[in-house]
């Protein structure tokens, strides 16, 4: 008895009990044909990444927390900002305006912006600043629409050239599984925008003694 079920689960025992019956061979059959068929019109081909959307410089942007709205960058060693790290020679600044309409406010979220074009010393951005007094604009408050620079320490700003990309990405409000309280999470791409280069800083984040 042992040597029976032994000789029915070998591989031969099993391939004899598969095609035993005509309508288990038709079944079998059909999968393979099936197969065949997704293969030759290309169902397992691995399917490319849409290409990115070009947003425009000036275009207002919704990235779940609040609008983004891109004017152009510069590249300065003077902006009066503590904390650049020692690797840095420049800071990279990208001018926008930031609002929410989020009625108890937010604060801003490395997730939504990714910059290349640069060599940065690290891939989150490290401040974000009112152009109008150099005060931090780390948190939006409600429908006050604020100018800003958001700022990256970056290598070798010599070789930067007059063109950064900087690619925007959506967040929403979940419930965090960890934490069990609302939690913003990244989603999908929105798309890039080619940020125009203007090295003139605005004058309130100049440090006054270089």
């Amino acid at each position: 008895m042992a040597n029976d079920v032994g000789a029915l689960l070998s591989v031969p025992g099993i391939a004899r009990w598969v095609v035993r019956t005509w309508p288990r061979r038709i079944a079998i059959a059909m999968v393979a044909v099936l197969i065949l068929v997704i293969a030759a019109v290309g169902g397992f081909a691995r399917v490319a990444p849409e290409p990115a959307r070009q947003l425009a410089v000036g275009e207002a942007v919704d990235v779940g927390p609040y609008t983004v709205t891109v004017e152009s960058f510069f590249v300065s060693d003077q902006v009066d900002i503590y904390g650049i790290p020692d690797e840095a020679d420049a800071w990279v600044g990208v001018v926008m305006v930031l609002e929410t309409s989020e009625l108890e406010g937010i604060p801003t979220d490395y997730q939504n912006f990714r910059l290349s074009g640069a060599d940065l010393v690290e891939e989150r951005f490290q401040q974000v600043v009112l152009l109008a007094d150099d005060s931090r604009a780390n948190f939006l408050t409600a429908d006050l629409p604020v100018h800003v620079a958001m700022l990256w320490p970056v290598r070798d700003s010599g070789a930067i050239g007059d063109e950064v990309e900087l690619t925007l990405t959506e967040t929403y409000e979940d419930i965090s599984f960890l934490f069990q309280t609302p939690t913003w999470f990244a989603g999908d791409r929105i798309g890039v925008i080619a940020v125009p280069r203007d090295d003139e800083v605005p004058p309130a984040i100049l440090d006054e003694e270089p």
